[in-house]
């Protein structure tokens, strides 16, 4: 009788740890889980045009879907979709940086003493071009002075500023001042905070510096950025 007891007691035992094995290592480990089915929306619905809000298509008008505008006329879906077409190249967002042609019709600034050149663009307070006017790209006779901005068409530009989740990329700077050690750049944020960017070079070394200063802390309380971007061949290994 006792054996036959201490047999139940490990087969109950063995029951045991067989589920918890399977419920905590192989399910989750080795059975993939169920799909979730979702209901997909019906694609005959009839949507109503309201003036100054277009809502993107997510669905495929059905040949038979008719639309109404909001005076309760019909209208034709190829006309809607035109409008909507319509609508929304004209609210398309602005490109994250200007490209190279609007920055030219901006306008610069310039600053230069005997080591450098640095032209600096009204459009995002940019340095455009830093020339090193001792120094040349190649050993060419007529090879042009080295700078050390290199750019791509619509892409950032040195010295922008990333701050509370604005960048300045769009920002037309006023030049207050323009002398042989620096230039005193301000402007006005998308957010409503003034920028002042001052930017200074001596005829001692190579060395740039750059003082921004903002009229009101970010919202969010980040840490302000300053760009530097370069942009290599396929082919040009940094080192």
């Amino acid at each position: 009788m006792e054996k036959n007891n201490q047999k139940a007691l490990g087969f109950l035992l063995i029951l045991f740890l067989t589920m918890t094995y399977k419920e905590m290592v192989w399910d989750p480990y080795f059975v993939a889980p169920k799909a979730t089915t979702v209901a997909e929306p019906n694609a005959n619905v009839t949507s109503a045009n309201v003036t100054g809000a277009a809502a993107p298509n997510t669905t495929a008008p059905s040949p038979t879907t008719t639309t109404a505008n909001s005076t309760g006329a019909v209208q034709n879906p190829n006309q809607l979709s035109a409008a909507l077409n319509t609508s929304q190249v004209a609210q398309a967002p602005r490109a994250t940086s200007p490209s190279d042609a609007e920055i030219e019709a901006a306008g610069f600034a310039i600053l230069e003493n005997d080591a450098v050149y640095l032209k600096i663009s009204h459009l995002g307070g940019r340095i455009y071009q830093f020339q090193l006017k001792k120094f040349f790209k190649n050993r060419d006779k007529d090879s042009p002075i080295f700078d050390i901005v290199s750019h791509i068409d619509s892409q950032p530009l040195p010295f922008g500023v990333n701050t509370g989740g604005e960048n300045d990329s769009w920002v037309t700077y006023k030049n207050i001042s323009t002398a042989r050690e620096g230039i005193l750049l301000t402007g006005v944020l998308p957010d409503g905070r003034g920028i002042t960017k001052q930017i200074g070079v001596t005829d001692k070394n190579y060395l740039i510096d750059l003082k921004v200063e903002l009229s009101a802390p970010p919202a969010n309380g980040s840490k302000m950025e300053v760009e530097w971007s370069r942009y290599l061949a396929k082919n040009r290994k940094i080192f």
